[in-house]
This record gives C-alpha cells, structure tokens and sequence, in this order.
C-alpha cells in the first residue's frame, strides 16, 4: 500500500510516530514507533534512503514482508503491516514488526557474559522452533545470528524458549534456492551474504540453501550463546569463510568447563560442512535439545571460561572512533609518576621494593650454605649491586634501575581482554585506550606504548590502540575489477561484484561500489562493486553520467551504520 504523507508531515508514513533508533544494518534502520492508529507501540523498518530511491531495491524489501506476512509463530517477531511512505524529497518503503521485547542475544552476551547452559538451550529449543515454521511455510531464514535473536527473560531472570523471537527475514529465501542479493542482477554467479561469522559453507559459496543452511547458523548461535565466542574466530573475514569451508567444527566443552559431551556433540553435528551430515530438521535438533534439558547433568556448568585465542575476535558491531579513556590516577605531588599504594595505604616506592627483595635474596643465600660449601659470591650478581660504604643501595646504579624495571610484553594481534592480562601479569596498568577504525577484528590490538620489548617501571601504564571492528569502504572507482575486488577484501568486506552496460567507460573498470567510498561498515558487510561491461550496441547500453567524486574516508565519521 502506499500512503500520501503529506497529510499528516509529523507522523511518518501518515501514520508512525518514530522513537528511538532500536538497530541498523545495510540495509534498514528500525525505530521503535507508536501506530497512530490504534497506539500500538511497534518497531517499523525504514529502508535505507540511498536504497529507497531505487525501484528495485524497493520492491524486493517490501518482498521481504510480503514473504513472512503470513508467518504466524510465538517464537517468530510478526510482520503487521508494509508500505512506501511518498513525499516530494523522496520514497521511503517500511515495514511495521511486532516490537519484541527484551534484548538481542548479542547484546546480552556482550553485557553479561555467556549464558548459563541451561538457558543456552532454551534460546537454541526458541529458534528451532521458529525455524520450524518458517521451514514448513517454505522459507529459509539465511540470517540466524545472535544479533537476530531476542531473549525477553521471565520471572526471576530465568530464560525460557516461550522468551525468544527470531527477528529479520531480510535474506529469507525460498528452500533450495540459491542465494542473491536482492537488488543485485539476477545473472551475478556468486554472492555471499548474511553475518560472516555465521555464514553456512553453502551460502559462503552461493550454491543452493535449504533449511539445512539455518540449522548450521542455529549450532552457531547456541555455540555463542553457550562460550561468547562465534564458532571461527580468526583475525579476518577471509580467514573466517575458509574456516566455515574447512576447519573442524569446534565444540563448547574446549572454551566452557564442564559442558557435557551430548551437548557438544549437537553443536559439533550441527555445524558440519556437508549439509547431509547435519540433522535433517530444525525438529530434530530441537528435540535433541529437549532430551538434553530434561538431563540434569547435561546442563550443569561451571561458568569457567577457557583462555580464548589470541589475533582474532568476532566481527562486532561498529564503535565510536579515536575514543580515549584514561585510567583516573593520583599524581605524585613533584610531578612523577603515581604512587602506586601498599594495603595499608602507605607508598612504597619501587626502589625500596627492589631493596628488600635483594636483601632477601643475598640473605637467603647465605642461609642455605652449608659449612662445608664453597662461600656464595658476589661475582653472581652485577658489580655494582655488592653492598659497601661507597655504595649504599642499589638506587645508584643503572644495573640496578634495569633489574627493577620490566619488560613490555608483545600485545600487538592480542585480544584486548588478553592484552589486559597480559599487562598486569607483567606488572603494569593498563594505560589509555584509543580506538581506530582498521581490516583488524574488532577489539584486536594493533599497537601499545611503550611498544613491547621497551623496559618500564613495575605500575607503569601501558597504553593501547585497538581496532573498531569497522572500516571506511576504499576508493575503487576507475580501477579494474581485480584490483577493486582486491582492495575492498582488504578493507575487511565481502565483495558483489555487478556487471553494468556502459558503452562510453572502457570494459573491466569499476565505475562505483555501493555503499560508496568512506562509507563506515562493519567488518564482513556486502560491498557492491559496480564493473563497466560494454555493451553489444549504443541502442540497449545505458551512457550514465561519469562516475561520482567518491570522498576520501573521514577519519571521524559523524555516524555509524
């Protein structure tokens, strides 16, 4: 349907008083909204206005609500109503949803850590279950990630699969179809879509899908749900599909202490390469859960984290750029470093520290020699720190002030909770951390000062750069198709490659990619790249306007997708 929203200028669409920003994507924003007809409040899906002002991209997101309209399921967040809201600027399509209640499952992941195995199992039984009715309707959901899944706790906090919805059919395909983007041409051979991090092997190659594809995205998520980590965590987006098409699947019991092996054989048989080794229905591996549930021990586990792997995190969200925070500190009143405070709040410096444990050690040696042992001596120790009156402590020597200083230990590709670790096991504080926008994984390190191997004093603050986890989309326009392609996978995305009839550009170059250039996405997001294909006559090729100024990458972008 399509609504004048002339009438009504302060309502959108006519109809929807908007609220805050609830989530975005490539391709949508969704509000959370009041429906002033009834005063129902509602999230509403608002496509993207570069997006909007094509008829194309229109009409296949409003597909995406006509697909699911009639999808009907406790565990699956409703489409109500679908639209394009008409003004003289432009044409915006929307869809109206349920508004679910609760939180993403990402979000309380990342706010609470992993869930308790028993609630890990609800959330899974929850989204096998919508994947059921989505599954028997004919659909394949193509983007079941912790981000599309909401978790709305019950009394007491406890997680129930009455409590989860799967939201978002945005990639929804019929079964045993193959995968496309939706504007895209439908000639394009390949296409890969839907969260790296969760991508199925057959998606990752844009060969056919089935619900086979959602029940390996549904291991996925229970192996998040259950650890905090996606399944293949590795430092880029290319290593994470060829890890999707080849590494072993992993199992929750090598990250979590205490899962029990029936529950890793799930996860382990769910994420399987091969679509025929996997359970064959979402009602299978839903009841496979359902046993496990009913076991006791099955889901008692001690919420013990195994150390996780260094260089590489999940692929996250977008944050802020060039943020810094600085650890608050008393300075010392001269102007030197902090004091760092003894138990008793007394400081003590780290010479007089140094002093002692000396002491110790010469008097221990002396300690344990025996009558009839050679005398321990002092030639074991630098010159400089054997006691006399001409030398009084070991704070006049260099030697010295070096024994009592550290090393900076190599951070650079750590995780940044490994980084911390890292620091104060080596005596130091952590110092300023400042976020930049890079191909790195989100949260990864990619410098610290003092830089490692740099000798500093014990309570010295260590300061750290880290990646975003989102990076500007690179310049491409006028290069050859290999050489975008290149520098797009580079920048930490995938590639689209869509082949245009342009007669006046030479055949092979790119004329754009879309988003455009300096746009900031998260690492793993679809960039188009739109190639010159020169056509067989001037009479069916297009003669476009030459190709758009794209701008140089701001370094602090006024938004985040």
């Amino acid at each position: 349907m399509r609504v004048d929203q002339s009438a009504a200028p302060s309502l959108f669409a006519g109809r929807f008083l908007l609220g805050p920003l609830l989530g975005t994507g490539g391709t949508a924003s969704v509000f959370e909204a009041t429906d002033a007809d009834d005063g129902q409040q509602i999230a509403v899906k608002i496509l993207h206005p570069q997006l909007s002002r094509s008829l194309q991209a229109r009409t296949d997101f409003l597909e995406e609500g006509r697909r699911t309209a009639f999808l009907r399921h406790p565990n699956i967040v409703a489409v109500l109503d679908l639209g394009v809201a008409e003004s003289e600027d432009d044409d915006r399509a929307w869809i109206a949803l349920e508004r679910a209640a609760g939180s993403t499952l990402a979000e309380i992941v990342e706010r609470s850590g992993p869930l308790d195995v028993a609630s890990a199992i609800a959330v899974g039984v929850g989204v096998l279950r919508g994947l059921e009715a989505a599954h028997d309707a004919g659909l394949v959901h193509c983007d079941v990630t912790p981000a599309n899944v909401m978790v709305d706790p019950g009394t007491g906090g406890a997680v129930l699969a009455s409590g989860v919805r799967l939201l978002d059919f945005g990639l929804a395909r019929t079964t045993g179809t193959r995968q496309s983007i939706g504007w895209a041409p439908a000639t394009v051979p390949r296409s890969v879509l839907g969260s790296v991090n969760y991508i199925s092997p057959e998606q990752a190659r844009g060969e056919v899908v089935d619900q086979r594809a959602d029940l390996y995205q549904a291991a996925g998520v229970l192996y998040y749900a259950i650890t905090g980590e996606a399944p293949f965590i590795r430092p880029t987006a290319e290593a994470v599909l060829r890890a999707h098409a080849a590494a072993p699947p992993p199992v929750p019991s090598a990250m979590r202490a205490g899962v029990s092996r029936r529950l890793d054989r799930v996860v382990a048989r769910g994420l399987l390469k091969t679509p025929a080794a996997r359970f064959d229905s979402a009602a299978r591996m839903r009841e496979e859960l359902e046993a496990l549930a009913r076991v006791p021990e099955a889901v008692v586990a001690r919420t013990v984290l195994l150390p996780t792997r260094g260089g590489a995190r999940p692929l996250p969200l977008p944050r802020p750029q060039s943020r810094t925070q600085r650890p608050r500190s008393r300075a010392a009143p001269d102007g030197r470093a902090p004091v760092r405070e003894s138990p008793t709040g007394r400081g003590s410096g780290a010479a007089v520290l140094g002093g002692l444990v000396l002491v110790a050690v010469i008097v221990g040696a002396w300690g344990v020699a025996s009558p009839g042992s050679p005398s321990p001596t002092m030639a074991a120790l630098p010159s400089s720190m054997a006691a006399s009156p001409s030398n009084p402590g070991p704070s006049a020597s260099p030697q010295v002030a070096a024994a009592l200083s550290s090393a900076v230990p190599a951070l650079q590709d750590l995780a940044l909770s490994e980084a911390r670790s890292a620091i104060e096991a080596a005596g130091f504080v952590v110092g300023s951390l400042t976020v930049e926008d890079s191909a790195r994984v989100g949260d990864t390190v990619l410098a610290s000062s003092p830089a490692a191997g740099e000798r500093a004093s014990p309570g010295s603050p260590v300061g750290l750069r880290v990646a975003s986890g989102s990076n500007p989309v690179p310049a491409t326009a006028g290069s050859r198709e290999a050489e975008a392609v290149a520098a797009v996978q580079a920048a930490g995305f995938m590639v689209l490659v869509d082949r245009v009839s342009i007669y006046s550009m030479a055949d092979g170059l790119t004329y754009r990619s879309d988003p455009p250039a300096g746009t900031l996405l998260r690492l793993g997001s679809v960039v188009t790249v739109m190639v010159a294909s020169v056509a067989s006559s001037p009479a069916t090729a297009l003669d476009p306007s030459p190709p758009e100024q794209e701008p140089s990458p701001s370094p602090t972008p006024s938004g985040l997708p």
